[in-house]
């Protein structure tokens, strides 16, 4: 399956998309990158020496986290999206 950007040419495979980001604590300083692929997969990279491959609720997730979105925020909008999933008691 081929997903064609709006505008886009056709056969033009969209382009992944790249996040960088810098954290600093007090073990120094880690540098992260998160590349999602067009079908919401993805990998994420860590001090370019760890490399994790992610499904599209994962890299979600840790996207969630490193742009610092609320946890309640988070979780409201992943309900939304993946209908069927139930707050625990």
């Amino acid at each position: 399956m081929v997903v064609h950007r709006e505008g886009s040419p056709a056969g033009e495979r969209p382009e992944p998309r790249l996040r960088s980001y810098r954290l600093e604590d007090e073990n120094g300083v880690s540098r992260i990158h998160l590349r999602e692929e067009p079908d919401g997969s993805g990998l994420l990279i860590l001090n370019a020496s760890v490399i994790v491959h992610a499904n599209a609720t994962a890299l979600e997730i840790a996207r969630a986290i490193l742009d610092g979105e609320d946890a309640k925020g988070a979780l409201r909008r992943m309900r939304r999206k993946y209908r069927g999933v139930k707050k625990r008691s």
